[in-house]
């Protein structure tokens, strides 16, 4: 796995955490494939942009960009924020 792939995973896994997934479920990112990583985050309710970004990963979207969008989406102020992002 390349640092890149960790780094974009360890997004994922940050992104997965704050939509309520359990820690266990977070734990295992490291070893899921796109289509698991993108059905589980679905299952949890995530939005467009944030499926937009694990489904476009290795397909649209070059890894650095994949990065930039989901580090994007784990620093944005929400509206109305997943149920676990507790903003101030």
């Amino acid at each position: 796995m390349t640092d890149i792939e960790r780094e974009i995973r360890s997004e994922i896994a940050k992104a997965v955490r704050d939509l309520g997934g359990s820690p266990e479920i977070v734990s295992t990112i490291e070893g899921k494939t796109k289509a698991e990583m993108y059905d589980g985050a679905e299952s949890l309710g995530a939005d467009r942009y944030l499926l937009a970004a694990i489904g476009s990963w290795g397909d649209t979207l070059t890894d650095q960009q994949v990065l930039q969008e989901l580090r994007a989406w784990n620093a944005a102020e929400w509206e109305t924020p997943p149920p676990r992002i507790q903003r101030k």
